[in-house]
């Protein structure tokens, strides 16, 4: 209830009453599907209040295998290393959530990607991933002002 009330601090400790937080949920039952899924839910929090370092450190953790969560959390990585100015590595997770296939999620990753290579120079490989959402993702909202990018690379 208080994550969804973008209560991210009650959410991640608890209320110190009746419900204890993400982080100790994490840790006192790091081995079940519950402990694992609090590792994300608690990096997600700490993204939310700006504490980037601790989000990486909690979403690292997670271990998910399904076609949208897993894909975001490794995506909301690399956010947390945009947000850090650490556009390499927010590009080497951008990419990594890209190379999912996801219909959905890889086009968003793809063109996040893009812009951070732009503003670091590398215009060769951002014209490549603007050039694969066109090329594989052709249907997705990303594509379709994908054009422009790529005129303005060439």
């Amino acid at each position: 209830a208080y994550f969804a009330a973008d209560s991210f601090r009650v959410a991640l400790e608890g209320d110190g009453i009746e419900s204890i937080g993400f982080e100790e949920i994490s840790s006192e039952y790091s081995m079940t599907p519950s402990g694992n899924l609090a590792k994300a839910y608690a990096g997600i929090c700490y993204f939310n209040l700006g504490d980037y370092e601790q989000a990486v450190k909690f979403l690292s953790q997670y271990d998910g295998d399904d076609q949208y969560f897993s894909i975001s959390v490794i995506g909301l990585i690399g956010d947390c290393y945009a947000e850090m100015n650490e556009p390499k590595n927010a590009i080497k997770f951008f990419s990594k959530a890209a190379d999912s296939k996801n219909d959905v999620l890889a086009p968003y990753y793809l063109k996040k990607a893009a812009t951070l290579l732009e503003l670091e120079g590398d215009k060769e490989k951002a014209l490549k991933n603007y050039q694969a959402i066109k090329d594989s993702y052709p249907m997705s909202a990303e594509a379709q002002e994908v054009d422009k990018y790529i005129a303005r690379l060439q």
